[in-house]
């Protein structure tokens, strides 16, 4: 009797086979979605991410001795299309930025700039005097100065090293 050259060894193997590959793919991706829903779901939370991301703006956020300092990259807004609000340690900037025109007839190549709505919190790293925030947009960076409090200022002390 000739004998069999590679992996198959009968019916029952494979049966066994099917069920771990059945184990591995709830295991890794869930019940009730089946092969085409998770690939487009991901895609769909990816392209939602990235959307929040490109409407977001590139922060800085840095102290000084006694202010801290925040600056947003905010390019082709003006200063009435932002807004700032703080609220204990967080400061919020809110802000809209419209499209220029309207082309309804015109095929688009590429349509990569962001438009609409967006909003961004910053916790702040330490207690700052609310009162006195001074904020200004010059070349598409908004610069927020934020006066630390007395008390803030007095808990930074420097240590010497003997």
């Amino acid at each position: 009797m000739p004998r069999r050259i590679g992996p198959w060894r009968g019916p029952s193997e494979l049966e066994n086979m099917k069920e771990k590959m059945e184990r591995l793919f709830e295991e890794s991706v869930g019940r009730g979605w089946g092969l085409r829903g998770w690939p487009a779901l991901r895609r769909f939370e990816a392209m939602k991410r990235a959307q929040e991301w490109a409407a977001s703006p590139r922060i800085d956020v840095f102290e000084e001795e006694n202010e801290v300092v925040v600056k947003a990259e905010v390019p082709g807004l003006e200063r009435e299309n932002i807004e700032l609000s703080l609220e204990g340690d967080i400061l919020t900037i809110k802000g809209e930025k419209k499209k220029e025109e309207k082309l309804e007839d015109e095929d688009y190549f590429y349509c990569e700039r962001y438009y609409g709505a967006f909003s961004r919190r910053v916790e702040l790293p330490t207690e700052v005097q609310s009162d006195k925030v001074k904020a200004t947009l010059k070349n598409g960076v908004l610069e927020v100065r934020l006066p630390k409090t007395e008390t803030a200022k007095k808990k930074e002390q420097k240590i010497k090293v003997d």
